[in-house]
Formats: structure tokens, C-alpha cells, sequence
């Protein structure tokens, strides 16, 4: 079963692409390689969750993120995005392809 979170009253599938990661980063400041970034805060919460359904609709902003999450959903979403993006990137001890 594919993650999804609740957005707008609606379920949306959560995907992180190599786009969402660096629109996160260059955009909105949060590196997922920094260990600041791994708190539950709402900021981050909000990006994360942007980034999880932009490949779904690519016009999508922060701020309708934001409006559209209930918060009764809140740790829902903050748990289901972390999950996501943890499974997707690279170990931290493991080195770049082409570096061994």
C-alpha cells in the first residue's frame, strides 16, 4: 500500500523526487541531510508535505499546503512524510556512486 496523507479532504499519494528534494532545499531552506530538519515542527511539517505532493500537482504552493492541512492530521502527516522521505534517501555513511 502507498503512503498517502490527508490534504484538502482528500488523500494524496506521497512521492519524493530528486525535484521535490532540491525545491525543498533551495526554496525553503530544509536539507534533509541536516539533522535540524528531522524535527516535527510545523515549518517543516508543512514543507515536507508540500514536497510530498508536488508531483501530483506542480503549481501547488507552501502557503495552500498549509491551508489545507487539517490539523487533527498533523502528526499523521508529520509521521507518514518522515517515513517517506527517510526510505528514500541515501544511507549517511554511504558514499557516492563512483566514489569507492
Amino acid at each position: 500500500m502507498k503512503a498517502t496523507i490527508r490534504f484538502n479532504d482528500e488523500d494524496r499519494p506521497v512521492r519524493y523526487t530528486f525535484e521535490s528534494i532540491c525545491l525543498m532545499q533551495e526554496l525553503y531552506g530544509f536539507n534533509p541531510f541536516e539533522d535540524t530538519c528531522w524535527d516535527a515542527s510545523p515549518k517543516w511539517v508543512s514543507v515536507l508535505a508540500w514536497g510530498a505532493i508536488l508531483h501530483d500537482e506542480p503549481k501547488l504552493t507552501l502557503d495552500a499546503v498549509r491551508k489545507g492541512i487539517d490539523l487533527a492530521d498533523y502528526r499523521t502527516i508529520a509521521k507518514t512524510c518522515y517515513e517517506a522521505l527517510a526510505a528514500v534517501l541515501p544511507k549517511k555513511d554511504a558514499e557516492p556512486a563512483g566514489q569507492s
